[in-house]
């Protein structure tokens, strides 16, 4: 492992049409960029991952998942999305969704 790593040092995966290394706003502007080409405006790279791992939280990963994809150095900062999703789950639970005066003809939201 350690050999595939020293042969590939200096390898940048995003590279510039030049075949240089991307700057940290040079590369935030290519996958806002991207990101609006596939449909999704108003999102920086931060926001954009902000959303997958309060995802994964919402949808039951655990906080080690959390810091795999996000790749937070510490627990406790992956904890917060947890936390955030339990909350989140103790006021919008099941019984909620399952509420008719919370269904979808009673929505603030009207249909075009």
């Amino acid at each position: 492992m350690r050999a595939a790593v020293m042969a590939t040092a200096g390898f940048t995966l995003l590279e510039t049409s030049y075949g240089k290394a991307r700057s940290v706003k040079g590369l935030s502007n290519f996958i806002t960029a991207a990101a609006a080409e596939a449909g999704i405006e108003g999102r920086t790279p931060h926001g954009l991952r902000k959303f997958r791992l309060t995802a994964i939280a919402e949808a039951g990963g655990s906080a080690h998942a959390i810091m795999a994809w996000g790749g937070h150095a510490s627990l406790s900062e992956a904890e917060a999305y947890t936390r955030a999703a339990s909350r989140r789950g103790l006021v919008m639970g099941l019984e909620q969704e399952q509420n008719d005066v919370n269904g979808p003809a009673n929505s603030c939201k009207r249909a075009n």
